[in-house]
C-alpha cells in the first residue's frame, strides 16, 4: 500500500470517528440507575419514609409474616430451600426465591414493614421510600380498589421480587434489597395500570 493510501484510509477512520462522537454526544445522558450505583440529585432523601428492619426475636429464623419467608437474627432472608434467598436470576416464587406471604388480614400486617396501598387510578402510597444497602425488608401491597394487581421491579437484580394480589387484598414480601446504592424503579405489572410507579432508594444517608 503506497503512501497516499494509507493516508486516506487514516484520514477516513478519523472522519468515521468524528461521525461516532457526534451522534453519542447527540443523545440525551440517561437518569442515573441502580446499576451505576448513584442516586440521583434533588431526591430530598431527609424526608423520604423508611424502611424498617423486621425485628426477630430469637436465635432461630423466623418468618416476618405468615406464610412468607424467614429471617434470620443477622438480618438474613432465607429461602423455602434454607438457604439465603436469591433475587437475582431466577423467577418469582422459585424455591431459591424470597417467598410472598398468605394474603394478609389487617391485624397481620406487621409494623416493621413499608406499607403500600394501591389503585390504578391513584398508582402507589407512598411511591418513594428509602432502605440501606443489603438491609431485610418487608413490602405490605395493598389493593384499595377490586382491580388485581403485581408489584414488580424493573431491575434484574430484583427479577425474583414481586407481589401479586386479588382486589381488596393484602399480601408481603421480605428480602434482601441490593447492596448497591441506587434507585430501583417498582410497577404494576398489569396492562393499563400505568399511574403505578414507584421507586425504592437504597442510600447509606
Amino acid at each position: 500500500m503506497d503512501k497516499q493510501k494509507k493516508l486516506w484510509l487514516i484520514i477516513a477512520i478519523v472522519v468515521v470517528a468524528l461521525i461516532i462522537v457526534i451522534v453519542l454526544a447527540g443523545k440525551k445522558v440517561p437518569r442515573p440507575s441502580s446499576e451505576e450505583g448513584l442516586v440521583p440529585e434533588g431526591i430530598d432523601l431527609e424526608n423520604l419514609p423508611v424502611a424498617p428492619e423486621p425485628e426477630i426475636k430469637g436465635a432461630e429464623p423466623a418468618p416476618v409474616v405468615e406464610g412468607g419467608s424467614e429471617v434470620t437474627s443477622e438480618g438474613v432472608v432465607l429461602n423455602e430451600l434454607g438457604t439465603p434467598a436469591v433475587n437475582e436470576g431466577v423467577i418469582p416464587n422459585a424455591p431459591e426465591a424470597p417467598k410472598p406471604s398468605n394474603i394478609l388480614t389487617e391485624e397481620q400486617i406487621p409494623e416493621n414493614s413499608i406499607q403500600i396501598k394501591t389503585s390504578r387510578s391513584g398508582g402507589f402510597e407512598p411511591k418513594v421510600f428509602k432502605v440501606r444497602p443489603g438491609q431485610a425488608v418487608t413490602i405490605v401491597l395493598t389493593a384499595e380498589d377490586q382491580e388485581n394487581h403485581a408489584l414488580v421491579f424493573k431491575d434484574p437484580s430484583l427479577r425474583a421480587i414481586a407481589i401479586g394480589l386479588l382486589g381488596g387484598q393484602s399480601r408481603a414480601i421480605t428480602f434482601n434489597v441490593p447492596t448497591n446504592p441506587g434507585v430501583y424503579t417498582f410497577v404494576c405489572s398489569y396492562p393499563g395500570h400505568n399511574a403505578e410507579v414507584g421507586e425504592m432508594i437504597v442510600t447509606e444517608e
